[in-house]
């Protein structure tokens, strides 16, 4: 009898090792490299690189990256706690209750923010949970899509802005007015940058930088700023929206 019980007690240890080894896999799944190489945490962290617009939490651009081991959520440098088909789980690197979740849907991803209190001691609970950020990409410039008629969104900041091409490969004319016939305007012949991260031109002296982005409600944004390192000079930027001809 003694004998069936320890065989008894063996089987049991045995299934229950198989159910430790097994939750141990699931819980690394995210780091296990599937058929083509690539871990699904390498996966996320690859869709979530780059800037995303949160076109309605605040309409400004984020930026997510990673470097050595830690993603980065604009400044809050961030420690992966584990992946799964389509999220990552996260937290602040210097205060580990504070928790980024990125949640992945075909073109945006969701990132949930909460804080770790305790309600008792050794008991800690989801608590301070932030509104989530839902973002997309933003879109992306071209110099052909800044082409036309455009006009300031703001109304203490009026302006009309006409871009056209030249007959020169990667040359603008950037036209602006307050007469939306643009019958008086300042006309600025500029040259793409070619060395630059951004979407930017110079002016034909070089002196000036005209950077074009897109942001909320896919507006364009034009900052002209000194390319002098030694002076500070940044001009209130344009927020435009496009003229369309009816």
């Amino acid at each position: 009898m003694k004998k069936r019980s320890n065989q008894f007690k063996t089987v049991v240890m045995l299934v229950m090792a198989v159910l430790l080894v097994g939750c141990s896999d699931s819980a690394k799944d995210g780091s296990k490299k599937n058929p083509d190489g690539e871990s699904t945490e390498e996966k996320i962290i690859k869709k979530l690189e780059g800037d995303w617009l949160a076109e309605e939490y605040d309409g400004e651009i984020h930026t997510i990256a990673y470097e050595k081991g830690i993603l980065s959520f604009d400044t809050a440098a961030l420690e992966i706690e584990g992946a799964k088909k389509n999220s990552l789980s996260t937290h602040e690197v210097s205060e580990e209750r504070s928790h980024y979740n990125f949640e992945l849907s075909k073109d945006t991803v969701t990132v949930k923010r909460y804080y770790e209190t305790e309600q008792e001691s050794g008991n800690p609970s989801a608590g301070g949970a932030l509104a989530p950020i839902k973002m997309r990409r933003p879109k992306q410039v071209t110099q052909e899509n800044i082409l036309g008629e455009w006009h300031s969104v703001e109304e203490d900041y009026p302006v009309f802005v006409r871009i056209t091409e030249t007959d020169t490969k990667d040359q603008l004319t950037l036209e602006e007015s307050e007469d939306p016939s643009f019958m008086y305007s300042d006309k600025t012949l500029l040259k793409k940058e070619s060395k630059s991260k951004e979407f930017s031109y110079l002016t034909e002296e070089g002196s000036v930088r005209y950077t074009f982005s897109y942001g909320s409600h896919d507006n364009l944004y034009i900052i002209s700023s000194t390319t002098d390192e030694a002076s500070e000079g940044t001009a209130r930027p344009y927020i435009l929206e496009e003229i369309n001809e009816e």
